[in-house]
């Protein structure tokens, strides 16, 4: 959802190896404004594929600084390509067409908050900050 300038989107996290390795090939779908968040304890340089992912979408690159990096857009099931960046801290994996909905590009910061609520599966919410004021969406 939006609010003034800042975009918010509740993700599950991919946090264990394997949790990292399905990534969205688990995935039926994703609801609107969720996600998929590949969180790494250090800066790493990573490669991401669709695999068996049923449903197009966009990959987000994200650093140390919270900035993006790097960003794939609208990718098919069925893609063969592999989708690369170095010195990365976070990926993030949306429904195609929400980096344009969002206006997330490379240079954008985005801020990652965890949800404290102990379970198992921990739940992120993305804050997308931008200098300008997002008002032409919701």
């Amino acid at each position: 959802y939006f609010l003034d300038d800042k975009v918010f989107i509740k993700c599950n996290a991919a946090i264990s190896l394997s949790e990292k390795m399905a990534g969205l090939q688990v995935y039926r779908k994703l609801d609107v404004n969720s996600g998929l968040l590949f969180m790494y304890d250090k800066p790493e340089s990573v490669m991401y594929h669709m695999g068996s992912v049923s449903f197009p979408i966009d990959i987000i690159f994200i650093d140390s600084k919270s900035s993006v990096k790097k960003v794939y857009k609208d990718i098919k099931p069925g893609n063969l390509g592999v989708y690369s960046c170095a010195d990365v801290k976070y990926v993030l994996e949306l429904n195609a067409g929400a980096c344009d909905a969002m206006r997330i590009h490379k240079g954008k910061k985005i801020r990652v908050y965890q949800d404290k609520t102990g379970d198992k599966k921990v739940d992120e919410v993305i804050k997308v900050a931008d200098q300008r004021r997002i008002s032409s969406f919701g």
